[in-house]
């Protein structure tokens, strides 16, 4: 079997996702995929998983200084209080048998 063939044999099995969109930006959307020689779908699915990554990305970070702080007990309380609940907000559980008054 082709690589263009299993290609689009795997693209058959995901189940399509209609997005309602304005004009201005599907135009834009259009313009950056003609740039990035890709599909206007690619070029969705592209900027939703970067975007998705990015999130991750900051919630490990807010994590890591999280447990920086936690360690060093060189806090401010409030602070700490702060991005926990940041990165909470994100999905990520921190420190959940850590109460606020704890630190």
């Amino acid at each position: 079997m082709s690589k263009r063939k299993a290609a689009d044999e795997k693209i058959r099995t995901i189940t399509p996702f209609g997005v309602r969109m304005p004009n201005d930006l599907k135009s834009r959307i259009l313009a950056a995929a003609r740039r990035n020689n890709r599909s206007a779908n690619a070029e969705i699915v592209e900027r939703l998983r970067a975007s998705l990554e990015t999130h991750v990305d900051l919630a490990k970070d807010a994590i890591a200084t999280l447990d920086y702080l936690y360690e060093s007990k060189d806090f401010d309380k409030h602070q700490v209080a702060l991005l926990k609940r940041a990165a909470m907000g994100l999905g990520f559980e921190v420190f959940s048998d850590v109460e606020d008054e704890d630190w």
